[in-house]
């Protein structure tokens, strides 16, 4: 989107006026939810909800990159994570998302992921139950896939939430293990400590409030609580509690609320993130819910300095306080090393392709054709047209409508020109100028006379 800014120059005698346009991001606002197998969004303010994601598996958890204007997701059925523009993108081009693989499927199952956004990384958590007890780990890779190194694979069994601070240079997880904990690291994975393991059952749903402090907020599911804390964490308290909750999920906090996800009822919740008033039930009747997030241009800050944009890493450059450190992927060493820049003994791969941006609207989906290998829309009943953007049922009453906006006058005109023709025969056949005088006229007919008399006042005479 672009504004004009008018700028008055008054140095000289005259004031001169300028005339410059400036390119302005445009604000996309909504809330992005995983509901089963799709992805949708719901906008507050209209009120509106739409299809992003869907013939996914079970999506586990999502998040985005404002920058890119991408959401990710891991589908934990398929031990997938994927990538799509979200709607809108592309300066409003994407009508709807299409699915691109990371291709990053292994045997472990993702249960939640998190982006750095400023760094252009992509963290992760899953766990493996090949064993006897399950094993959880930390994960990192690129943004597209790839370069893919464990951070973290001890002391975990479960994590189920992830987050990361940039700014601050930490990430923060959530293990529901058998000894329930909240974790943080630097975000190359040294520094590992716990913050808080008391009191905790099924801790998850990890937010953090970037506007407040770094607040950390979560939920734990079978405790029935939603707590806060400094990023430290000192100042522990717990915010809502009890029935009203219904089991939270998942947890996102933007502005002054929060919104939850709940567990036992399928629905999506609004409540003031100090814990005044009450809830609001935004929407119900979600059939496998399972995480939300706040998609607004605003929420992740983006002007936060990226440590990473002139590095010499050969391969991953991962965010810690104050600075950067390069990290190679896993099965793979250091060969060359000055100072914080790293050569690692792993192939250089190509940046993977963006996602492809899908322009069909009214719930189509995005199908690759096997002609042209491009992209193609399939409609749903009732819609047609290359992106799926004509309504049949509007198309036929419009039709209708022009039918009827060019009979009707038709019609009309018709009738009237049978009245007035019925008219003329009428007085053709009345025996008007018949005999001599005004004494053959029938009885039942009459004649309009008019004079004036002297005063020069008309008078009717019949």
């Amino acid at each position: 989107m672009e504004v004009m800014l008018v700028l008055v120059m008054m140095d000289s005698d005259y004031p001169i006026v300028c005339l410059e346009f400036v390119k302005q991001k445009r604000i996309m606002s909504f809330l992005l939810f995983a509901n089963g197998p799709e992805i949708r969004s719901f906008d507050l303010r209209n009120k509106e909800e739409t299809g992003v994601i869907t013939e996914e598996k079970r999506i586990e958890a999502v998040d985005y990159n404002p920058v890119t204007e991408m959401v990710f997701w891991a589908d934990s059925y398929d031990k997938t994570i994927k990538r799509s523009f979200t709607i809108n993108a592309k300066d409003g081009m994407v009508k709807a998302g299409y699915a691109q693989d990371l291709e990053m499927k292994g045997n472990s199952k993702p249960t939640a992921l998190a982006v750095d956004w400023v760094g252009n990384n992509l963290y992760w958590t899953e766990t493996d139950r090949t064993g006897s007890k399950p094993k959880g780990r930390v994960m990192v890779a690129k943004t597209d896939g790839r370069y893919r190194r464990s951070l973290i694979s001890v002391g975990l069994e479960y994590p189920t939430s992830i987050v990361v601070d940039p700014k601050m240079g930490r990430v923060f997880w959530t293990d529901a293990g058998s000894l329930p904990k909240i974790e943080v690291a630097w975000m190359d994975g040294s520094k590992h400590r716990p913050v808080i393991t008391d009191e905790m059952r099924h801790p998850t749903g990890l937010a953090i409030d970037y506007e407040m402090d770094h607040t950390l907020y979560w939920v734990d599911t079978k405790l029935n609580t939603i707590e806060t804390m400094r990023s430290d964490g000192q100042n522990r308290k717990v915010l809502l509690r009890g029935e009203m909750l219904k089991h939270p999920i998942s947890l996102d906090v933007f502005e002054s609320n929060l919104y939850w996800i709940t567990k036992d009822t399928g629905e999506l919740i609004r409540h003031d993130k100090f814990g005044r008033g009450v809830p609001f039930t935004v929407q119900k009747d979600l059939l496998n819910p399972s995480s939300v997030k706040v998609y607004h241009t605003l929420h992740y800050n983006t002007s936060i300095p990226n440590p990473c944009r002139d590095n010499h890493c050969s391969h991953l450059c991962l965010l810690i306080p104050n600075g950067y450190r390069c990290m190679c992927p896993d099965s793979s060493a250091p060969t060359h090393k000055i100072k914080a820049d790293i050569t690692c003994d792993a192939p250089v791969e190509p940046e993977r392709p963006e996602p492809g941006i899908c322009k069909c609207e009214n719930d189509g989906v995005c199908r690759v054709s096997e002609d042209t290998n491009n992209l193609i829309c399939e409609c749903l009943p009732g819609y047609q047209g290359q992106y799926c953007d004509i309504h049949l049922a509007h198309s036929r009453s419009d039709a209708a409508a022009n039918t009827t906006a060019i009979v009707v006058p038709i019609v009309v005109i018709l009738l009237i020109l049978g009245a007035a023709t019925g008219v003329w025969f009428v007085i053709r056949k009345r025996p008007f100028g018949k005999g001599s005088g005004l004494g053959s006229l029938a009885s039942s007919q009459s004649v309009l006379i008019q004079t004036r008399n002297k005063r020069g006042v008309w008078w009717q005479q019949f």
